[in-house]
């Protein structure tokens, strides 16, 4: 799956606020029955998903204003909602068609803070337009999911711009990013120090998630212990941290080990403490964004 920039794009500024009974088709001189939501015709096997609930999953660190995807033979399937960081909530709903096993998606992100100061200045609050492809296996839906109504299309978005799609009980295994518990934590712990000149909770909460996602962009970290550390190190010593050569092995070490940045990061000597705060040592090459697609860990939302 591929992820491109497009231009900025000026966007009209916004109001301010914070199944059925299954088919079965035989298919003739074949054993591929279609169930469910998934149905096929009698001269082709592209799977085609029908009555359809959206629901978006925002973890980048911005406002998730809408999306869109597209599939090959035209059908669309629309949401957003105005997404906060690490929300989701329920698009349009229902009932929407997809097609096939390749779709494009565009969506729309905006940083809240430059809106704020749009919206002051009575200006067009502008927003980045992402554009994806994303491939999806051809996938049945049991028919007790759809008697059950959960034919439900979850669709995830990452802070590296992956975008991935999970359908009904499959969406409990896509990786989470809990940026509000990541938050309240370090605020519980260090109001005073993460927010020292006692600015508005929204505002620190917005600069947590951009940290927490770079963090995962960078090094994979999911867990909340993991992510709450290096947020930590980011605030309060150096937002550079993961540059000093022993913050970066540890970081490199963490790759598919959850919870192994956040215990061994603790108690660290004081000579290496002084170093990351006072920026007084040799930094690395900044480490870019990983090109891997996110791994399947359940996390609690």
């Amino acid at each position: 799956m591929t992820a491109h920039y497009s231009d900025r794009t000026p966007l009209k500024r916004p109001r301010w606020r914070s199944a059925t009974v299954s088919t079965i088709t035989a298919v003739a001189g074949a054993l591929l029955v279609c169930l469910t939501l998934v149905s096929c015709t009698p001269t082709s096997s592209v799977p085609r998903y029908t009555d359809l609930s959206v629901i978006g999953f925002n973890y980048t660190p911005y406002n998730l204003f809408r999306f869109k995807i597209t599939d090959q033979y035209g059908n669309t399937l629309n949401g957003g909602n105005d997404l906060m960081p690490g929300t989701s909530d329920i698009g349009n709903n229902c009932c929407h068609t997809l097609q096939g096993t390749e779709f494009n998606i565009e969506y729309q992100l905006y940083d809240v803070d430059a809106a704020l100061k749009q919206n002051e200045a009575e200006e067009p609050m502008t927003t980045v337009i992402q554009h994806a492809t994303v491939s999806l296996p051809a996938t049945n839906i049991s028919e007790i999911d759809k008697l059950l109504g959960r034919n439900v299309f979850g669709v995830f978005f990452y802070p590296d711009n992956f975008v991935q799609f999970k359908f009904n009980k499959h969406i409990v295994d896509a990786p989470r990013i809990v940026y509000g518990a990541i938050y309240s934590a370090l605020d519980m712990r260090y109001h005073d120090k993460i927010n020292p000149e006692q600015e508005n909770d929204a505002t620190i909460f917005r600069d947590t998630t951009q940290i927490a996602a770079a963090g995962w962009s960078k090094y994979r970290l999911l867990r909340e212990d993991d992510l709450e550390q290096y947020v930590y190190f980011g605030m309060l010593f150096n937002p550079r941290f993961d540059e000093h050569p022993v913050m970066r092995r540890l970081l490199e070490d963490s790759r598919d080990k959850p919870g192994y940045f956040a215990e061994n990061s603790k108690d660290l000597p004081p000579n290496l403490l002084a170093a990351l705060k006072s920026d007084s040592f040799r930094h690395l090459e900044p480490q870019a964004p990983l090109d891997i697609p996110p791994a399947s860990q359940a996390v609690t939302p």
